[in-house]
């Protein structure tokens, strides 16, 4: 994985994949006592409008953190993250944050902010 200072700005940051699966999703429920019958049943989920069982959302958040810490490897801090859901996460697909690193901007104590923006779509509908 590179550093923070190998990736010039424009350069896409690697992409961090995760697959869909229950299996998954069950770990991430039982440490966040998230056991919502849309997360774990297609049948609950279908219900609701959805074409199978959906990912987490705050899994999806804690996706983009760890490929930002990845990114960052030793070199940096977390300063905030903003994210927006634009589709489920349905069983049988890859989650993919990626990113772009964009011009660094000044914080007020006067060290160097990296910024990184989203692009492209987190989620894909391939299967995997």
């Amino acid at each position: 994985m590179s550093t923070l200072a190998d990736i010039s700005v424009g350069s896409e940051i690697p992409r961090f994949v995760r697959e869909g699966t229950l299996h998954h999703w069950n770990r991430f429920a039982a440490v966040n006592d998230e056991f919502a019958d849309h997360h774990m049943e297609d049948e609950a989920a279908r219900h609701e409008g959805f074409p199978s069982a959906v990912g987490m959302g705050p899994l999806i958040f804690s996706l983009y953190h760890a490929l930002l810490r990845e990114w960052l490897g030793g070199d940096g801090r977390i300063v905030s993250v903003t994210m927006q859901l634009r589709g489920p996460w349905v069983r049988g697909t890859h989650a993919g944050p990626n990113g772009v690193r964009s011009p660094g901007v000044r914080e007020e104590d006067g060290g160097s902010l990296r910024r990184a923006e989203r692009v492209g779509r987190g989620t894909t509908t391939d299967p995997f």
